[in-house]
């Protein structure tokens, strides 16, 4: 027997509900659906966790009850469903109905497997597949589908119906994707005659076609192309460069387990599981305080928006037609959830009625969600950070095509978030080669992908401080100018309407709507307001079915995004207890919502809408990336102060810069990036600058804004943007017969001369470009310490795109020292064997990556460290080299249009950003020492 009266059914428990059937009909055939934990009645179990939580002496806990769904097969053949409610303390049943033929039990996994050994032995069925004369090497896949809304009209009868695909065996991989062949047919199945009664050929034709018609010619896949998932199958293999990532615990988790309750960070909750909804959770409690009495996915539904018959029955309730427990994934170590997991087992039945474990179907675990509150105190300088830890509760389930991921996720602050994440496989049908549909997108050749909706719907039993609560939407609203009371119109007015009857209301962000559970008796101390959780419900897409279709009549809780009901025993799906087949919604929240009870001050139940309108993209194939929505329900006024302010700010001593033993070799630009080049130029122009007029935009002293540190005025940055232009003009002229740099730096002196239209001689001209001008250039303070670091942990590269005798001129000046580092290889532009300048910067690349090449020293290895983004950046960017970008200070300026319009186009891949060789320095060093 299990120790808490919410703890999930034991197998023990299940096998004894299961004699307890056989003793109640000892002569009868029966089939076993469900057995599942039937909650005890809430005031029974609110006076037990009262005196649970209280310390005090436990109290009789309410008897374990079971809910048994199972058939009575008479002769007629045809199975009776009932669903009885078992008291397995007393060994008695308290209570049986039998399902009327309005309604359908939820299908079975077995009854699902059943449509496909039926199709298979089905002449009607063999013949339709025979009009498609598929290749030799395809085999006929079935996909079982539940059938939708019966028609008006329809016989109410228990169908069945599949979508067929086929797979090629060429390949000899069973995962080999067969999605990408989907076939025109659907067969559909009378469960209680177990035959197939029709074989419907579907429409393949595009836009401007009939609905009905019947387009395709025979060999109706010798369009369609292979699209493979499986990593054996890509063409290409996955991914060469991506790096473990790895979740550490050394410690262990913060959390701690007594069964299913969970303890972690102020949480106090329980975690059950049962075959309709999956996990759920109960009794919230945060630092002692009730939050919630119970939260869980209630219900969600797919419907294709198809027109063409009979796409129109193509809607899927997952959660009531089949039962989301009953998909749920056996999750895997590593890989569906990381770090230290806690994996919780679930125990169902067979179609025997015996209990069965299913393995690690709900996995626990922490995670970091990123910054979880930060300030710097820009006086001081100090900056108080922590990480934001949650911890999550998930469960993953399995439905044909679609795979859904469900989480409970629990923060330090109080905070809990629903998420749902959707990816698997997108339906597709199959069109007409060349054609395209209105009714989706066509995501392979011959395999269009339908429009449809995912909606889902969460159901949220609060506990605020107690079970009496009260629902209040609360609207931030513009309030008009008015000399009195917003005469510059800035204010808008809050208001807060409580909701007194079971009713609904629709998301608004435009007046910014929340609801707010509060509860009306209690009042924070800080704000005198009541205290309370709140969540914004999203304005995403409702049921776009037209309100007379079966497709809304059935799901009538998908037209609104809030619903507050009354809480009732039993009451828990929002589409009702039976959706399979179902024809309209039936004690579903629409129907409690009509009882129009009184819902203020009392136990209310809140339900949350929201969805996904799904308008298939090429990149969802063949597999979709996730799609993600979050449901945040905040505390809001509940607390003093925020709940994490106690979260140490403490560093992860495991996280470290990737440039430390990651890379072996670091390649350097020099003139611009060590060198300092261009403060010497400004002050070996003063002659010629001196003979400016004072009105000259050369001359003008006013700061530039483009300077990293403002230390360059805007006439120098002018005058550098001319000399620079010089500098590249004479280059291209010179490409090919190129020059020495002395020469060249004699001959912009000249030209810039002439553009600023002052006179000068061959002497100054001379002075300028001579050996003693290039030795005074240093290298920027810092840098040469820089480099005697890093060579201590890696292989060092010289890049300099000027020739080898004003490269030997700075090595040996005492300026610069660089003839004191231990080079691996200097590189000048003799070396490139590229004289067009439009070229030079990609072959400087090119050659340092050869010569690095042959010494067997990967691209992955090499990270590439300069200032200019033109000549530097955006050239190791094209050939896929990682790289620092030396953003600068002093002259080095970021206000040219050539480095904005590099930085806008994206034109850059720089890895990491640091002011200047010094600081990229530091950091190397700090990471190599924390090592």
């Amino acid at each position: 027997m299990a120790t808490h009266p919410l703890d999930p059914l034991t197998a023990e428990e299940i096998n004894k509900v299961r004699d307890l059937i056989l003793a109640q009909y000892p002569d009868q055939v029966i089939s076993f659906r469900d057995t599942f934990l039937e909650e005890p009645p809430k005031e029974e179990l609110k006076q037990y966790l009262a005196a649970e939580h209280a310390g005090q002496q436990p109290i009789d806990p309410p008897h374990r009850r079971a809910f048994a769904r199972f058939d009575i097969i008479g002769k007629d053949k045809v199975p009776r469903c009932h669903e009885s409610i078992f008291d397995i303390n007393g060994g008695t049943r308290l209570s049986n109905a039998v399902i009327g033929d309005d309604r359908h039990a939820p299908l079975t996994v077995d009854e699902l497997s059943n449509v496909v050994e039926v199709c298979n032995k089905s002449q009607l069925f063999k013949d339709a597949i025979a009009e498609l004369e598929l290749p030799e090497s395809f085999e006929v896949v079935i996909e079982p589908w539940p059938y939708g809304g019966i028609s008006p009209g329809e016989d109410n009868r228990r169908y069945f119906q599949a979508l067929i695909f086929a797979q090629d065996t060429k390949n000899g991989n069973p995962d080999s994707n067969f999605y990408s062949f989907p076939l025109p047919l659907i067969p559909v199945m009378d469960s209680h005659k177990q035959e197939i009664i029709r074989v419907e050929r579907l429409a393949t034709g595009g836009k401007g076609e009939a609905l009905d018609g019947k387009t395709h010619v025979k060999r109706v896949i010798d369009h369609c192309k292979p699209s493979e998932y499986v990593p054996e199958l890509l063409p290409n293999g996955t991914r060469k460069t991506l790096k473990e990532l790895s979740v550490v615990q050394p410690d262990g988790p913060s959390f701690s387990l007594s069964g299913n309750l969970v303890e972690w960070q102020g949480w106090r909750f329980r975690v059950g599981f049962n075959a309709r909804e999956g996990a759920t959770i109960h009794d919230v409690h945060f630092n002692g305080r009730s939050i919630l009495y119970r939260l869980s996915m209630s219900e969600m539904t797919v419907p294709y928006a198809d027109p063409r018959p009979p796409f129109p029955r193509k809607q899927a309730f997952d959660f009531g037609d089949g039962g989301a427990g009953n998909c749920a994934n056996n999750l895997s170590l590593g890989c569906d959830c990381l770090g230290v997991i806690k994996y919780f087992d679930a125990v169902t039945i067979g179609p025997d009625g015996r209990a069965k474990t299913a393995p690690n179907v709900v996995c626990l675990h922490e995670q970091d969600n990123g910054i979880g509150w930060k300030h710097t105190n820009w006086r001081t300088g100090r900056a108080v950070v922590t990480r934001s830890r949650e911890l999550v509760i998930q469960f993953i389930i399995t439905l044909a095509n679609y795979e859904y991921i469900f989480a409970y996720k629990f923060d330090q602050a109080g905070a809990i978030v629903v998420e749902t994440r959707a990816t698997g496989i997108v339906s597709v049908v199959n069109i007409d080669p060349g054609k395209t549909s209105d009714y989706g997108n066509v995501v392979s050749p011959g395999a269009m992908a339908q429009n449809h909706q995912h909606i889902f719907c969460v159901r949220i039993d609060p506990a605020i401080d107690g079970h009496e609560n009260t629902v209040v939407i609360e609207e931030s609203q513009r309030v008009p100018m008015d000399k009195d009371i917003n005469p510059m119109g800035n204010l808008y007015a809050i208001h807060s309407n409580p909701v007194t009857k079971s009713s609904w209301v629709d998301a608004s962000t435009i007046d910014n709507r929340i609801v707010r559970i509060i509860n009306p008796h209690k009042t924070n101390p800080i704000s005198g307001k009541n205290v309370s959780y709140k969540f914004t419900p999203a304005e995403t897409q409702l049921l776009l079915a037209d309100p007379d279709s079966v497709q809304s009549k059935r799901a009538l809780f998908a037209q609104h995004h809030v619903w507050v009901t009354k809480y009732k025993d039993g009451e828990l799906y929002a589409a009702g207890r039976h959706t399979l087949l179902s024809q309209n919604e039936i004690d579903g929240v629409a129907d409690a919502v009509q009882r129009n009870d009184d819902v203020q001050d009392t136990d209310v139940v809140v339900w949350n809408v929201f969805g996904l309108t799904h308008n298939p993209r090429v990149e969802d194939w063949p597999v979709m990336p996730v799609e993600i929505f979050q449901l945040h329900i905040k505390p809001s006024d509940f607390f003093t102060a925020n709940p994490a302010l106690d979260v140490p700010s403490t560093k992860n001593s495991a996280s470290k810069l990737v440039v430390s033993n990651e890379y072996k070799v670091l390649s350097f630009d020099i003139y611009g990036s060590i060198i300092e080049y261009k403060s010497h130029i400004l002050q070996s122009f003063q002659p010629l600058l001196s003979r400016l007029p004072a009105s000259s935009p050369y001359l003008n002293s006013t700061p530039s804004s483009t300077s990293i540190e403002g230390a360059a005025t805007q006439g120098s940055v002018e005058f550098l943007k001319v000399f620079q232009r010089e500098e590249d003009t004479l280059k291209l002229e010179l490409a090919s017969h190129p020059r020495r740099f002395d020469e060249i730096l004699s001959e912009i002196w000249r030209r810039v001369a002439a553009e600023l239209g002052v006179e000068t001689t061959a002497d100054e001209a001379a002075r300028f470009g001579s050996d003693a001008s290039i030795a005074s250039w240093p290298t920027f303070p810092g840098a040469l310490d820089a480099l005697h670091a890093l060579s201590k942990h890696y292989k060092l590269i010289a890049l300099s795109n000027i020739d080898r005798y004003a490269w030997d001129i700075t090595a040996a000046s005492p300026r610069s020292r660089l003839g004191e580092i231990e080079w691996y290889k200097v590189f000048t532009a003799e070396d490139f064997g590229e004289h067009d300048l439009k070229r030079a910067d990609d072959a400087k690349i090119e050659t340092m990556l050869k010569f690095c090449a042959d010494r067997g020293i990967e691209k992955d290895k090499i990270l590439h460290v300069a200032q200019s983004l033109g000549h530097d950046q955006a050239p190791a960017k094209r050939a896929g080299l990682g790289s620092v970008w030396l953003i600068g200070d002093g002259f080095r300026w970021k206000g040219t249009k050539e480095s904005e319009m590099v930085l806008e186009k994206g034109l850059v891949g720089y890895a990491w950003r640091c002011v200047n060789l010094k600081s990229f320095a530091e950091l190397v060093e700090r990471e190599f020492h924390m090592a």
